[in-house]
């Protein structure tokens, strides 16, 4: 991991992974939310981060040395033929892998979730070194996931600590006040409280019933965090224009203050050949923005700008 990273991290569960600025806020924002997958958009691929119950359950970064199956052989927890019949398994079941391989009884539990802790630690410090030149997005994705073969971050960077510098190498592990079983985020740390991701998915489905509606998003303009996205598909990629207008607003927000001018930004407007892009900041959260994409041949530029406004009120977080 390289060492630039280091002085952007400012929560101590995180300086042993030397996570940017961006990844962190967004990851601190995403366990907080306690359900979704974090992707982050390299020129060579995504790498995830799988949520779940607050927790991480899953990491996977392009190019990473190695799968789960190398290191559970290189500790010789299970042949490789074992492994290849569960997976096959579970590709045609939908099962969890390391929870069949334990139900199964190929491996007992405290091996099994010693053995995806190395490997996830190993795939999120590949992912932390890539994420530097990437650009972070989050998902909600809601999972009904009952289990303990999920990490904390304390966990994660004992573990980075321990892959890097050796077992023996008397390195200092983290301890947190509490041993949790997802990162405890004291309340001055956290950016805002649990959002209620049923209303906001409702409240961007209402967006969608607009005549020439494309795509609809709710994101924090200040951590990147995309709150929840619609639509998209056709060459519109939601996400990327989610993100992307995050520069947009910081850069007016930027403006504003430089130049003195009062009040606040009721609504910015983008107009493209084909599309109008309509960027409208919430009165009631300063740091979140509902993003529009409106087909200019069908829809009603003043009507989607009035039903914006109007979901904007009954918007609950």
């Amino acid at each position: 991991m390289t060492p630039q990273h280091a002085a952007s991290v400012g929560s101590p569960w995180l300086r042993e992974l030397d996570i940017p600025s961006t990844l962190e806020r967004v990851l601190l924002d995403a366990l907080q939310l306690g359900h979704g997958e974090i992707v982050v958009h390299t020129a060579d691929g995504q790498d995830r981060i799988f949520l779940a119950g607050g927790a991480i359950a899953w990491v996977i970064s392009e190019g990473a040395a190695g799968r789960l199956s190398d290191v559970m052989k290189s500790r010789g927890l299970a042949t490789h033929a074992t492994l290849q019949r569960v997976l096959k398994q579970c590709r045609s079941t939908g099962s969890n892998f390391a929870e069949a391989l334990v139900a199964e009884g190929a491996v007992d539990r405290e091996s099994m979730r010693s053995a995806l802790l190395e490997h996830n630690a190993r795939q999120l410090a590949n992912l932390v070194d890539r994420a530097a030149a990437g650009r972070v997005v989050f998902h909600s994705v809601e999972r009904r996931y009952a289990s303990d073969l999920c990490f904390s971050l304390v966990e994660l960077a004992n573990e980075v600590s321990r892959l890097v510098q050796g077992p023996d190498s008397g390195v200092r592990e983290i301890h947190p006040a509490t041993p949790p079983v997802a990162l405890p985020i004291p309340p001055s740390e956290s950016p805002r409280n649990r959002y209620d991701m049923s209303t906001i998915t409702k409240s961007l489905e209402e967006i969608m019933t607009l005549d020439g509606a494309l795509a609809a998003a709710l994101v924090d303009w200040e951590s990147g965090l995309t709150l929840g996205t619609i639509g998209g598909g056709n060459g519109l990629d939601v996400e990327l224009a989610a993100s992307g207008n995050t520069s947009v607003v910081k850069a007016k927000m930027r403006v504003m203050r430089e130049l003195g001018i009062p009040g606040a930004i009721e609504d910015m407007l983008i107009t493209l050949d084909t599309q109008y892009h309509l960027i409208r900041p919430l009165v009631r959260h300063p740091s979140l923005f509902l993003y529009v994409a409106i087909d200019k041949s069908r829809g009603n530029l003043g009507l989607a700008r009035h039903r914006t406004r109007s979901i904007e009120e009954g918007l609950k977080l």
